[in-house]
């Protein structure tokens, strides 16, 4: 559609559309500014969009730091909830047509360009440095009526009220505590995956379900953990599989692996490592979801 094209040019798609009703949104970055945008499943024609929030500091054209995350938005009811990684958590009503609400959070000024030197010519002279720990993952997890957001240009995990975006409680990033992603949200559990470390807290209140637990014998975690009803399988360093029990907050078990592990997904019965060199898939007998 030519006219969409047009409203819609020069806009940089942060992320992957979410399907909602008979709409596809999706979040875009227009001249400076974060919008929530609908376009038509079937024709791609442009419906409405919705300016959420401007940038703090520079472009995303300038940022590479930013654009190297995907960003989309969920669901809960009517309620959309938009991530901007603009110092910004943002709700948007779709039976009234306006925004619900909005919630700022500090942004990591380490992590911000300009932030070690300043921008000439167009130009961030900072070096990036990749080994920077940061949240790995910019997904807003909805469960009962709260979203649980790590943004990773930010310096907390929060637990956010989606009636009214106030703040139900919030995990603060230590020097050197190393916090990777949110795995999930299980029953009202909340579990946080660190480096060498996995955090249980109260979806609601943000208090410890149980004593942090340890990696065993020094290892990292390295990639995304899978779950099965009350175990959760970590991928460790020492090519181990790493099975807790969520119910009680401990380790059950140790699977040593052939192969080096990463990213765990379950496709029927495979579990499926993806590491930095290779594909590896583990065949499993109980059920995973």
């Amino acid at each position: 559609n030519q006219s969409s094209a047009q409203e819609l040019k020069g806009a940089l798609f942060l992320g992957a559309p979410s399907p909602v009703r008979a709409e596809l949104l999706f979040l875009a970055e227009l001249n400076g500014e974060v919008y929530l945008v609908s376009i038509s499943p079937a024709t791609g024609e442009l419906n409405w969009k919705q300016p959420l929030v401007a940038n703090q500091g520079t472009t995303i054209a300038l940022d590479p730091q930013r654009r190297a995350f995907g960003l989309s938005p969920c669901v809960d009811s009517s309620l959309v909830i938009c991530p901007t990684l603009s110092g910004f958590l943002v709700a948007y009503d779709l039976n009234r047509r306006e925004l619900a609400w909005s919630r700022a959070y500090p942004m990591n000024s380490a992590l911000m360009p300009g932030a070690a030197f300043n921008i000439v010519g167009g130009m961030d002279l900072r070096e990036t440095d990749p080994m920077l720990s940061r949240p790995l993952d910019t997904t807003v997890l909805v469960h009962e009526g709260v979203s649980v957001f790590a943004p990773s240009n930010g310096t907390a995990v929060y637990g956010i009220s989606n009636t009214d975006g106030s703040e139900l409680w919030q995990i603060g990033h230590e020097d050197g505590s190393s916090f990777r992603y949110v795995a999930g949200i299980w029953n009202q559990l909340v579990v946080l995956v660190y480096a060498q470390k996995i955090l249980g807290i109260d979806l609601r209140t943000g208090q410890p379900a149980w004593p942090e637990i340890e990696m065993p014998s020094g290892s990292h975690v390295v990639g995304k953990c899978v779950r099965s009803e009350s175990k959760l399988l970590v991928p460790s360093s020492n090519q181990s599989l790493v099975e807790l029990d969520l119910l009680q907050g401990t380790v059950t078990s140790e699977t040593k692996c052939e192969k080096p592990l990463g990213n765990l997904s379950v496709i029927g019965g495979q579990i499926l490592s993806t590491s930095p060199f290779e594909l590896t898939s583990y065949s499993i007998r109980d059920s995973f979801q």
